[in-house]
């Protein structure tokens, strides 16, 4: 342990002169959070944001900083509040109030570059076009060279359903099957 100053700042932001209580409200270091399960905020070496020991002791986020993650964000970002005050209400140091919503901005971010579906109108034209181009073709047969029912291939590519929510969106390895059996390359269609 450092030695003794009088005052030592403890994690949230509090000061304390009590040598006692100061021992006792200390950041654990590296050592003691591999050996204990603490959710205590330490600061990494090297780094700003502060991780849960939880979220160390596993390398990944755990689930109780997901959460709080995704309420921080949620009460800056729907509700209006302040970084500050957000931070305040869920008892978070700014420090972590801002690497968490720091995060999940990026992780949002992300999600919305990530092209694992396209709308089902691409897939509709590409049926429609092909239907067009060879008047003896029908639905079924495309069905069948995907090894589908008829009704599967209409909800799953051209968005048709008897009842309920008509499907909006198709797989990206759907999508390309659909061009490689109509003998056409997958990349032809937008988001393949």
């Amino acid at each position: 342990m450092i030695g003794w100053t009088g005052s030592v700042e403890l994690l949230g932001g509090v000061s304390t002169t009590d040598p006692e209580t100061a021992s006792q409200n200390r950041a654990p270091s590296d050592d003691e959070l591999a050996s204990s399960g603490s959710a205590r905020l330490v600061a990494r070496a090297g780094q700003t944001a502060y991780e849960c020991a939880r979220c160390v002791e596993t390398r990944r986020t755990c689930p109780s900083c997901v959460q709080c993650r995704r309420y921080l964000w949620l009460l800056v970002n729907q509700h209006g509040e302040t970084i500050e005050r957000a931070a305040r209400i869920m008892g978070l140091s700014l420090d972590r109030a801002h690497a968490l919503v720091e995060e999940a901005n990026h992780r949002r971010e992300r999600g919305s570059l990530k092209c694992d579906s396209i709308p089902v109108a691409l897939t509709r034209a590409v049926v429609e076009q092909a239907l067009a181009r060879d008047p003896n073709l029908t639905i079924a047969d495309m069905a069948r060279w995907l090894d589908m029912t008829q009704a599967d291939f209409e909800r799953a590519f051209i968005g048709k359903n008897g009842t309920g929510r008509t499907k909006s969106r198709v797989n990206v390895s759907n999508a390309s099957r659909l061009m490689i059996a109509l003998g056409r390359a997958p990349n032809e269609l937008p988001g393949c």
